[in-house]
């Protein structure tokens, strides 16, 4: 027999619950009668899922949330079964027999607590025995395990007596069905009753929960306090993997059931298949796309009261959206007032919360002022749990509304818009319109699981790379599943989720250890600078660019030898994911092909820096300058001296020797790994700096350059990863890259500068301010933690990033500077004259620095360390001359094809920063 692993559309993870109503008995119930004892109940929080072969996924809590809904609504309760495949059933001597609804109404436990605005349809006279539905966000649930990951959106379960009691399910068609793996979480309180079922009283408490189809029992668990345990620990949660392969023909039945005071069958009772990970799988591709029950098209005029955008010479509506709103989602509805202003050539009013009600409005996300916007993002969220594409855009009277369930969905939505009737100024907003965008879904799992139960990892300062290839499967997830999954990154403390896509090393901080305002040269470095750092995380073992993906449990592990690997497997798992592989034995092993485009966006790999160069201080010096020249020059420190006669600063001396072992060198870790060490320090003249550039050997024009370092940002150091036009080429207008600087402080600051000549604009600084200053997380420091400083240059724009995440954005469209290239600079040193005012060495080794550590500025020795530095680029296939990248090398430069240099004599010479 084949078994099949099944992709399935949700988010949600089956969970089971047990509670026990806790308050003071006489409550309320739903006949009006007073109850006199506190009755003991159990309630299942769950939300499963059913997978036919033939791809039609069924999502019980959909169903059972529009029936209750209309029943609600039209005060019946004929709607769950007359319009849905579910009962609820208790187990007689006679076997299983149906129960009716008692009423609709607020949910109420054991002893007579009710859930304000939670519904659910009562079996027994108490209404302690029902069925209803649930969302996080309006019924707080909290789980006995602090650990459990309760979903958002599920089924109440809750069963009182000592029948046992089933919510089921009647099978619509012959087939073949599957039920994705789970877990069942027992839950502590419900709104804010405590439970008590499973409370550590000493009182024995278990509870059975079983899955049967058409009596054949294919899971059974068991729940219980510690004091009924076999082996005196309480359990709280079950789990199974996927049950696959199960015929069923129409009118079989699928019961979840629970019963108190009862214990499971044993493992080996069990008669579901097991399923195996090297058969087929199914993609599943059954979702609703909800029609449009208007449209901007239709012919509707003032007429038939559509209402035009445009009125006379104003807009017609103003636009209104909650100030509290996140600052990504302003930013968007901004650009979209900006677009009807453009659209209709006049001014359109922007409103929030504070502002009195206008008779037009175009409403964007939830308003509390807006108690229409509320019910419609309402309405959206609880459908379905994959809803992260999902948006509606609704009229309602004079007022147009537009709800979104995240910042994504939100664009769209605003688009949506746009495109319907803003085209010109002649849209108008049809009467009642509705458009519902709730497109199919595919319904991909990970280990037999759902892949709306995972959160992407990444280690805590993730490098650029890495981070990209998590958003690359974060969006591909959310466009293809409806499910947006967590990016989070990892934290000190080492919390792990249930399941997880670890995308990348899975560090905390990873730090440098060095002794402080201690003086060492490349011979010492290890023993008076004490220098060391944490291991990285990556590969060392394996080739740099050789990726390995593996499940291990529920978590999806992903490494490889570089940061460029982990992005190469991606692409890989994405085909994967697609065709139904990712199974609880899935391994996968490749090797990303230098100058192959194939990682996020296009990218590939064009050159690279690892600092690994290897021999004598000599030999490594002399080679190192074939790639980069070695600054040598003076330049004034930061210590002012006295003044010339005509009133000019004197200030002391910045030098770079560029001595190797003393100002810069190589230093290797345990596992061989290189990094390059620049050093600034206090010298009589004043101080000495380090600085690398590749001006003279070798240029770039576009694409990602990421940088691995620790920064020099500590007691006044001045240090930056930068890049300046200049030979091989020779521009007219100039750019500078600051992918950052620091003024002497702890921080990161980038920029984008234009120079040129007077005559065509002179000196612009493109990002004034400092937009982008980003300080330290607390507690931790630039100078003794690993980050990633990146750009991302293109002929339209040039993005900041530090750690993946963006800093700031400049618009280059118009900016001819942005069309020369540019060559890179590696440096560390101190501020020229005023550049760090106040932030200079002697302001931050002052006389309480002194009195705390017994160092003075004399002791001033700090050090930048570089682990790498990469470029991507894309292919230019179809790009005019001012849109192709490129990188020219000069022909003193190892890279060029007329290089004749020393290493050219070298057996089998690959120059190390071509890629490998």
């Amino acid at each position: 027999m084949k078994y099949r692993l099944v992709s399935i559309a949700s988010a949600v993870v089956m969970l089971l619950a047990l509670v026990v109503g806790c308050t003071d008995s006489g409550a309320a119930n739903p006949t009006g009668q007073e109850q006199a004892t506190r009755t003991p109940q159990l309630v299942v929080a769950m939300s499963p899922i059913l997978v036919y072969d033939d791809g039609d996924t069924i999502i019980p809590y959909n169903d059972i949330k529009n029936a209750s809904k209309t029943d609600y609504q039209q005060a019946t309760l004929t709607s769950l079964t007359g319009t849905t495949p579910y009962n609820w059933m208790f187990k007689g001597e006679a076997g299983w027999k149906k129960r009716e609804a008692y009423t609709l109404d607020t949910w109420i436990g054991g002893a007579g607590a009710r859930a304000k605005g939670l519904y659910a349809y009562a079996y027994n006279n108490e209404g302690t025995t029902s069925l209803g539905t649930y969302s996080t966000k309006q019924t707080a649930l909290t789980a006995y395990d602090a650990e459990a990951d309760l979903p958002q959106n599920g089924l109440l379960l809750s069963v009182t007596g000592s029948q046992e009691e089933a919510l089921t399910y009647t099978v619509q068609k012959d087939g073949v069905l599957n039920l994705v793996g789970g877990s069942y979480v027992a839950v502590k309180s419900v709104a804010g009753a405590e439970t008590g079922f499973l409370a550590e009283d000493g009182t024995a408490r278990s509870a059975s929960f079983r899955i049967l189809v058409n009596d054949v029992q294919v899971y059974s668990g068991t729940l219980c306090n510690s004091t009924a345990s076999p082996d005196g620990k309480a359990v709280t949660t079950l789990s199974h993997g996927q049950l696959s392969d199960i015929s069923v023909k129409a009118g079989s039945t699928v019961l979840f059931a629970v019963k108190l005071n009862a214990t499971a069958n044993k493992a080996e009772d069990q008669s579901a298949p097991a399923y195996n990970d090297d058969d087929n799988w199914t993609t599943v591709n059954k979702e609703v796309l909800v029609p449009i029950t208007d449209n901007a098209n239709s012919g509707a005029t003032q007429s038939n009261k559509a209402l035009s955008i445009f009125d006379g010479f104003d807009s017609r509506f103003v636009v209104m959206r909650d100030s509290r709103m996140d600052s990504e989602t302003l930013m968007m509805v901004s650009a979209f007032r900006g677009d009807l202003e453009f659209i209709l050539d006049t001014e359109v009013l922007l409103r929030n919360e504070r502002h009195d009600e206008s008779l037009y409005e175009i409403v964007i996300g939830r308003q509390e002022s807006r108690p229409e916007s509320l019910k419609i993002y309402n309405e959206l969220i609880n459908h379905r749990v994959n809803n992260a594409n999902d948006f509606i855009v609704r009229r309602v009277g004079t007022k147009v509304y537009i709800a979104a369930t995240n910042t994504q969905s939100m664009q769209a939505a605003l688009n949506h818009f746009l495109e319907t009737f803003c085209k010109s100024a002649d849209g108008a907003v049809p009467a009642n319109y509705n458009y519902v965008n709730r497109p199919k879904m595919l319904a991909p799992t990970i280990g037999g699981n759902s892949i709306g139960q995972y959160v992407i990892r990444t280690e805590k300062y993730a490098t650029t790379m890495v981070w990209k290839a998590a958003e690359e499967l974060q969006t591909w997830v959310r466009a293809n599943s409806g499910y947006l999954l967590p990016l989070e990154p990892m934290t000190d403390n080492g919390k792990h989720y249930s399941h997880e896509i670890q995308v990348g090393p899975l560090n905390g901080s990873v730090k440098l250890y060095r002794a402080y305002d201690t003086r060492f040269t490349s011979a010492t470095t290890n023993t008076v600078g004490q220098f060391r750092v944490d291991d990285h995380g990556f590969m060392d073992e394996k080739p740099a660019g050789y990726y390995k993906m593996t499940m291990s449990g529920n978590h999806l592990v992903i490494n490889g030898g570089s940061t460029y690997a982990v992005n190469a497997a991606i692409p890989v798992l994405l085909d994967h994911i697609k065709a139904n592989k990712v199974g609880k034995g899935y391994t996968q092993e490749g090797t990303y092909q230098p100058g192959a485009y194939t990682l996020t966006d296009g990218y590939g790999m064009a050159w690279q820096e690892d600092f690994s160069y290897t021999g004598t201080d000599a030999e490594i010096d002399k080679e190192v300058r074939e790639y980069y020249a070695i600054s040598s020059d003076t330049t004034n420190g930061p210590t002012p001296l006295g003044t010339t006669p005509s009133g000019e600063a004197i200030w002391d001396e910045q030098r770079r020797p560029g001595i190797y072992g003393e100002n810069w060198w190589i230093w290797h870790d345990p596992t061989g790994n290189g990094y390059l060490l620049e050093i600034t320090k206090k010298e009589s003249y004043g101080y000495d700096a380090g600085r690398l550039i590749s001006g003279g050997r070798w240029a770039f024009r576009y694409g990602i350059w990421e940088t691995r370092l620790v920064m020099g940002t500590r007691n006044g150091a001045c240090s930056a990863v930068w890049a300046s036009s200049g030979p091989p080429d020779r521009p007219v207008v100039r750019n500078e890259h600051d992918l950052y600087e620091n003024f002497g402080q702890d921080i990161v600051s980038p920029c984008y500068h234009t120079w040129a000549p007077d005559n065509l604009g002179g000196h612009v600084n493109e990002l004034p301010g400092h937009p982008g200053l980003t300080k330290p997380a607390e507690g931790e420091h630039f100078w003794d933690t690993f980050h990633s400083i990146a750009c991302e240059w293109t002929p339209d724009y040039v993005e900041y990033y530090l750690d993946g995440k963006q800093l700031a954005k400049v618009d280059l469209t118009d900016k001819i500077s942005g069309q020369s290239s540019t060559t890179i600079k590696f440096a560390n040193g101190v501020g020229t004259g005023t550049y760090s005012r106040n932030y200079n060495p002697f302001d931050w080794m002052d006389a309480e620095y002194i009195a705390k550590t017994g160092k003075t500025v004399e002791d001033f020795f700090e050090v930048q360390t570089i682990d790498y530095s990469y470029i991507f680029q894309t292919s230019n296939e179809g790009k005019n001359v001012l849109q192709k990248s490129y990188i020219k090398y000069d022909s003193k430069h190892p890279s060029s094809e007329y290089y004749t240099g020393y290493l050219s004599q070298t057996q089998d010479f690959t120059s190390v920063q071509l890629p490998h």
